[in-house]
């Protein structure tokens, strides 16, 4: 078994596990709070997750929180207009045979990004 040092007699070790006969200090305590301390350090060392991780975690987490946002225009609905609209023969917006992507962030976001000076992101 490791020689384990005694907190109260220094440069004492302790071989039994049981306890020092210096001091009655209990090695194996003294193990098991450094495991403790070491796995709280641990944990102290990894990286947060802040809201900017949790919401670009994935397109449809982005899709999602950006839906979630009440606005009356949006970048994805230009987007929607210039591509849909422009040329749409339908007698009404409530007959769009585009509605899977209407209003919808994903949809947006899975376009590629137009380089023709109307991109409603610049």
């Amino acid at each position: 078994m490791d020689r384990v040092e005694c907190k109260h007699a220094h440069g004492v070790g302790c071989e039994d596990p049981s306890k020092c006969g210096t001091c009655g200090w209990n090695p194996a305590e003294a193990r098991r709070r450094l495991e403790a301390q070491k796995a709280a350090l641990i944990q102290e060392m990894k990286p947060r997750i802040t809201y900017f991780d949790q919401i670009t975690a994935s397109r449809e987490a982005l899709a999602e929180f950006l839906a979630s946002i009440p606005a009356l225009e949006t970048p994805w609905d230009e987007v929607f207009q210039q591509k849909f609209c422009t040329r749409c023969r339908a007698s009404g917006c409530d007959r769009c045979p585009h509605q899977a992507e209407r209003n919808s962030p994903a949809w947006f976001l899975a376009q590629e990004v137009a380089d023709s000076g109307n991109d409603p992101l610049r």
